[in-house]
């Protein structure tokens, strides 16, 4: 952190004398950036390439192999509408990205920056005792090496008293390639954790019943928590959770149901039709999918009982090969959320989370 400190009081030196243009904090900005790692050369305006004359290349030494681009704006810029320009776009398109006014820092991890508000990832940070980096999952598991940055991966006040990830931390997986971390033991989360978290939340059964009333007037609140166990194992949870509903986990090809009588594979007119003794979704007289559990036949998703609704938009056409197997693994996928949702509950010891 002394290089922090440092900086901050190279920068105020300047700025006290009102005469300080843009330029006249650059030399501050480059040796912080090479003080978070000794392997890192910041090259201060740069020759121009294909995509413009940024204010600062960072390179990794030996080799001068670039890792990231800087650029500044004088103190007080409004970085949200600099952000929106062409010049910030073509940047972004480069890959990794500072944007700076020199006090406070917007970390694009290879063209991405997540959209979530910063007093909201400060009060996660309190909660947790945990560091945000902008980029990945510190609870998956193998996880990805968490983008420390170019040294510490600290944070940083800005001036309006928001806290903001240490600049180099963009430029992470180059600079860093063996960072460890990714479990319980670690001392970060990244933002997929966050959205994880989140979708395990709103699928908690008990959650929806508790603020059903507020759930029709509002959008959902996400309550917040200090337990890290609990939030690494939601996140988890709300990963599987994730990884069902793109139609991408490997539990979908695990059929619970069947389909085996010959036919035209229509779904005819009046059709779909549940038979609950038998278990059965009936595309047609003749045909149908067994093994369909009634709680499985009856879950609904936003008002409509999916495993009707999807075969009810199908009516009369013949579904092929890849429509029958797309059909079980919907299936299984109701299964495997509701037995998901049980155990989100069970995660949790109660509500309002702890």
């Amino acid at each position: 952190m002394s290089a922090v400190r440092d900086y901050l009081s190279e920068i105020q030196a300047e700025y006290k004398t009102s005469m300080a243009g843009e330029h006249a904090y650059r030399p501050a900005l480059k040796r912080l950036l090479e003080s978070t790692n000794g392997s890192l050369q910041a090259v201060n305006d740069p020759a121009r390439t294909e995509i413009g004359m940024p204010d600062f290349v960072v390179l990794r030494q030996p080799g001068n192999v670039p890792i990231g681009i800087v650029e500044a704006k004088d103190i007080g810029n409004q970085l949200s509408r600099t952000e929106k320009s062409q010049q910030i776009k073509r940047y972004l398109a480069h890959g990794n990205l500072i944007l700076t006014d020199y006090l406070e820092f917007r970390l694009s991890h290879k063209g991405r920056r997540p959209n979530l508000s910063r007093a909201f990832v400060s009060e996660m940070e309190a909660r947790l005792g945990l560091r945000f980096v902008t980029e990945g999952s510190a609870f998956l598991t193998p996880p990805p090496a968490p983008p420390q940055g170019i040294g510490e991966g600290s944070a940083t006040d800005n001036a309006a008293g928001h806290r903001n990830d240490h600049p180099p931390s963009a430029f992470a997986d180059a600079a860093s390639p063996h960072c460890n971390g990714g479990t319980e033991g670690g001392d970060w989360f990244g933002p997929e954790d966050i959205f994880f978290y989140a979708y395990a939340i709103f699928h908690s059964p008990t959650y929806r019943e508790r603020y059903a009333e507020f759930l029709k007037i509002d959008f959902p609140r996400l309550p917040l928590t200090a337990d890290v166990g609990l939030f690494a194992a939601l996140v988890r949870l709300g990963a599987q959770l994730v990884s069902l509903h793109l139609m991408k986990s490997p539990r979908l090809s695990g059929f619970i149901t069947t389909f085996d009588i010959e036919g035209d594979n229509e779904v005819a007119r009046g059709y779909p039709k549940y038979d609950d003794v038998r278990q059965r979704v009936y595309i047609n007289k003749t045909q149908c999918f067994g093994g369909v559990a009634p709680e499985i036949w009856d879950f609904h998703i936003g008002g409509y009982r999916v495993a009707e609704k999807w075969l009810k938009d199908r009516r009369g056409r013949k579904l092929a090969y890849d429509d029958l197997s797309h059909y079980q693994k919907i299936i299984v996928a109701l299964s495997e959320t509701r037995r998901l949702m049980a155990a989100i509950d069970a995660a949790i010891p109660g509500f309002p989370i702890e």
